[in-house]
């Protein structure tokens, strides 16, 4: 297994297991088993990510999950184009992983500098949002509006565009798959962010991070590997 790949299978374990600050990653050796690749390759995925500031290691303590900074983010964006994570040949299951990732550091960054205007903002789009519910293509172009508004409070144009580029590439997925139901979740999801970045409470904006892309992630990763043993 190729160094990159291992560096993906890490991101993808943190995103899939919702592992929040602090939380310590599995050892190197349970790692290397459970990918099955030698241990030289993910210690080398390790030192990529610690350098990237997705991961913090520490000599015979083993290695955590880190708090990202919008500067983090700024080199993460580099990082997903260079290993296929994002690009015309990166997968859905690949994109959503970027997605969760960057939706919970945007969520929790917002709360600590969003401005009266951009509550203005977020509030106004979250009634077109309710309106358009019973059309889920419309309801596609305003929820993706809602997410830039929050990727734009981190006065970031690097995070801005990583995210302009995610919609991009899920916007047919989205179109092709997106459900009455689905619209409705993720309104009452967006409603309590809104509320948690108002009143700046970053444990609940965590909580709705938890709900938000990430079981998307997982139904499309399990209907995958689903796809993947059916065709064994």
């Amino acid at each position: 297994m190729l160094t990159n790949t291992v560096a993906i299978k890490l991101i993808q374990y943190i995103v899939d297991n919702d592992l929040q600050v602090g939380t310590k990653l599995p050892s190197i050796r349970e790692m290397a088993a459970l990918w099955d690749c030698n241990q030289s390759q993910v210690r080398t995925g390790l030192i990529t990510l610690s350098a990237l500031g997705v991961i913090d290691m520490h000599p015979r303590a083993g290695s955590f999950v880190k708090q990202l900074s919008p500067s983090d983010l700024d080199t993460l964006f580099v990082l997903f184009f260079r290993l296929g994570m994002l690009g015309k040949d990166a997968d859905t299951v690949n994109i959503y992983a970027v997605k969760a990732l960057l939706d919970k550091e945007t969520f929790i960054n917002a709360i600590k500098y969003r401005t009266d205007d951009d509550l203005f903002n977020l509030e106004a789009n979250l009634a077109r949002q309710e309106e358009s519910l019973g059309d889920c293509k419309a309801f596609v172009a305003l929820d993706e509006e809602f997410h830039m508004f929050l990727a734009r409070i981190l006065r970031n144009p690097l995070i801005v565009f990583l995210l302009e580029t995610i919609q991009v590439m899920l916007r047919s997925y989205r179109y092709r798959n997106l459900t009455p139901d689905i619209c409705r979740e993720s309104f009452q999801s967006h409603l309590r962010l809104y509320e948690a970045i108002k009143v700046q409470n970053e444990t609940d904006a965590e909580k709705v991070a938890a709900l938000h892309t990430l079981p998307r992630f997982q139904r499309l990763k399990a209907k995958d590997e689903a796809k993947a043993e059916s065709s064994i």
